[in-house]
């Protein structure tokens, strides 16, 4: 016999549908001899709606919908350019997506991780040659110690992406400004009595500039940009963004060696 709804061919005296599910022991009626049984379709017959499908025939179809399911949701993203989400990259390919990206590498200097740092800002930022020397990597410390950043926005291609970011820092222009002043000052004092120590005397100085309360603050958005390299969102470091991050102190000093 053959299934009324799928046209299968079946067992006779099936009480179900081997392939869709189809119930059939309603519609099995003996034959007037007494012999086999056979199966007759309403649906067929008098027109009537066909028997609806049974809870485990829909189990057994589940997965045909979520494969209907991903084909739609990828075709969607596709089309409304969701594809440069830096969450739906996330989620496709599990790369960290770029605001993360610098979102980490600011925070290594916040937290005053000089050598990971340097994996995302290059090997000359933040002391460079010069890590080693306590005395200038103290400097660093008391430049970043109230480094703050916002992420503003965020711009993607396929294989670049730009992250708008606020960063806030101590206004390093006006504290150099100050230590050029005041040094200057010890140099005429000084000047007559040949036991100045210049070196020493600027770094007091510095310090004692860099420790005080209620020093000025300065805004500086930067644009800074990724490029996607090896699978992975790699931080393209510029002075500008380092010396943002710096609160302007190397444009300040530049500045003063052309006065």
């Amino acid at each position: 016999m053959f299934c009324p709804k799928c046209g299968a061919e079946i067992m006779d005296g099936s009480e179900y549908c081997p392939q869709c599910s189809e119930d059939l022991t309603a519609l099995i009626k003996p034959r007037e001899n007494g012999a086999a049984k056979n199966i007759i379709s309403p649906s067929i017959e008098s027109g009537t709606k066909a028997t609806k499908p049974t809870k485990k025939a829909l189990i057994q179809r589940w997965w045909v919908w979520v494969i209907i399911g991903v084909v739609a949701a990828y075709a969607a993203t596709v089309l409304n350019g969701a594809w440069y989400n830096p969450k739906v990259q996330f989620l496709i390919f599990w790369r960290e997506a770029p605001d993360k990206v610098v979102s980490s590498a600011l925070d290594t200097v916040k937290n005053q991780d000089w050598t990971k740092a340097r994996t995302y800002w290059g090997n000359g930022s933040f002391g460079g040659d010069n890590a080693t020397d306590a005395g200038t990597m103290e400097k660093v410390v008391l430049v970043v110690k109230h480094l703050s950043y916002e992420i503003q926005s965020i711009k993607m291609t396929k294989d670049t992406a730009t992250v708008t970011t606020k960063i806030t820092n101590t206004d390093m222009r006006q504290i150099v400004s100050e230590l050029f002043n005041e040094a200057l000052q010890n140099a005429f004092s000084n000047g007559f009595s040949g036991n100045s120590d210049s070196d020493a005397e600027m770094e007091a100085i510095f310090k004692r500039l860099m420790e005080r309360d209620n020093n000025p603050m300065v805004n500086a958005t930067v644009d800074i940009q990724l490029k996607l390299t090896d699978g992975k969102w790699v931080i393209q470091p510029t002075d500008k963004i380092l010396d943002a991050m710096m609160g302007g102190m190397y444009s300040a000093t530049s500045n003063l060696g052309r006065k």
